[in-house]
């Protein structure tokens, strides 16, 4: 494989399974959990927010990240990050489908439920190599089997978009020409994680919810965030 299509879809039993494009279209029914989104230019927490649509935010986005330089070579890098059930996946789909651009998930190489730390590096390995016109290798995660998977190269292009907690880390940072944080209340988080993944995910909400509390309390992601999203 020599690179990521726009977008991954999760298989019932809450694992990655064959990378393919989703048209808007098709996940529109779940998009509507995602409105009204609101937006703002960070810069802490500080200003309003203002209420737009979701069309709207992700067109946002997608301009002002045409706008940015590259700052991976010659790749453009767009950070998706937010806690569980934030909508980060569905953004990432949408920013996808408007740009023509390849998804990178973070679920593809989390090892494990105790994963989001040491995703950090392999993250950060991908886009060094990226950086220098190489492709960027990492192994996925066997989910079924909770053991490492098959390999996965991403090639160099003029876009990324990396979708997932732990993608708009310090480490990461220098790599990226806009970071996005996507923010929901923990019900909504929690109903929604639920919903999409089910039993799989239940027991392990609160392993996850854990790492996510820690990893934010050090990165201070939001604060660094470029572009601020409300989905709930």
């Amino acid at each position: 494989m020599t690179g990521f299509e726009p977008a991954t879809l999760r298989s019932q039993s809450g694992c990655a399974t064959k990378l393919r494009y989703i048209p808007a279209a098709l996940s529109e029914h779940r998009l509507h959990s995602l409105s009204p989104l609101t937006l703002r230019e960070a810069g802490g927490y500080e200003g309003a927010w203002h209420d737009r649509g979701v069309t709207d935010a992700v067109d946002h986005v997608a301009e002002t990240l045409l706008r940015r330089e590259p700052a991976c070579g010659r790749t453009r890098v767009v950070a998706i990050d937010g806690r569980s059930g934030a909508g980060k996946t569905e953004f990432a789909h949408r920013l996808a489908d408007r740009l023509d651009a390849p998804v990178f998930p973070l679920e593809e190489i989390y090892p494990g439920w105790h994963g989001l730390e040491p995703a950090v590096p392999m993250l950060r390995d991908v886009l060094a190599a990226l950086a220098v016109d190489e492709l960027g290798r990492a192994h996925r995660w066997d989910w079924i089997h909770d053991r490492r998977g098959v390999p996965l190269t991403i090639a160099p292009g003029p876009l990324l978009i990396v979708d997932g907690v732990g993608s708009g880390s310090a480490a990461i940072r220098p790599f990226l020409s806009l970071l996005v944080w996507l923010e929901a209340d923990e019900a909504t988080r929690r109903h929604r994680a639920l919903a999409r993944d089910g039993e799989t995910y239940r027991p392990w909400w609160s392993v996850w919810a854990e790492q996510e509390r820690r990893h934010l309390g050090r990165e201070h992601t939001p604060a660094a965030a470029d572009i601020l999203v409300r989905t709930d």
